[in-house]
């Protein structure tokens, strides 16, 4: 593995933008943000039988101990490199389009996407943010992997497959973590 992850991106890859380190704090914030309003999110964590976002994201992402890691802001310069990044390693993705698999390439993942029909994913290709924050982690086989964002990431990478990149600044958040803690997200999650 790099020295840093800002040496490995963008030497790798030199379509990520450095901004700045960013703590979990704010990561948590701005996905709250974007995602505590949406009535389908609050049926989710509801059915599940947590008593709120924060205690249903909070315990998705804790295997990750998200807290006790030093996150990196980066703007991504090239919005077709999400094709090379990876699915989140969750239950529901895992079974349905992983088959089985811990996590699989995006590029692989969208075309499932769209033969499903996802709803939520095509909704967001219709009207996609004009501005998103992603978050991701980075194993030392330089795997961006994301944690959060697949909705976004998903309709993305259609757009890019389709030639159609919509007019939008994607930053995306990411903390170093070894291949062995990347483990299915959200322990007593359904």
């Amino acid at each position: 593995m790099c020295n840093t992850l800002l040496l490995c991106l963008d030497m790798k890859q030199n379509t990520l933008k450095y901004i700045g380190p960013i703590t979990w704090a704010r990561v948590f914030a701005a996905w709250r943000r974007a995602e505590a309003w949406q009535k389908c999110w609050q049926e989710h964590w509801r059915e599940r039988g947590f008593d709120s976002w924060e205690a249903w994201r909070s315990n998705y992402i804790a295997s990750l101990t998200p807290e006790t890691r030093e996150w990196q802001l980066y703007q991504l310069t090239d919005l077709a490199m999400i094709v090379d990044m990876y699915g989140a390693p969750t239950k529901g993705w895992i079974k349905h389009y992983y088959d089985g698999a811990l996590t699989r390439p995006l590029r692989e993942v969208a075309p499932m996407i769209a033969q499903k029909k996802n709803a939520k994913v095509l909704a967001i290709m219709d009207d996609f943010p004009p501005a998103t924050l992603l978050t991701a982690v980075r194993d030392e086989h330089d795997r961006i992997i994301l944690v959060e964002g697949m909705h976004r990431t998903c309709a993305l990478t259609l757009l890019v497959q389709r030639d159609t990149l919509p007019s939008a600044i994607v930053t995306l958040a990411i903390a170093d973590v070894r291949s062995d803690e990347i483990v299915p997200l959200g322990k007593g999650d359904g």
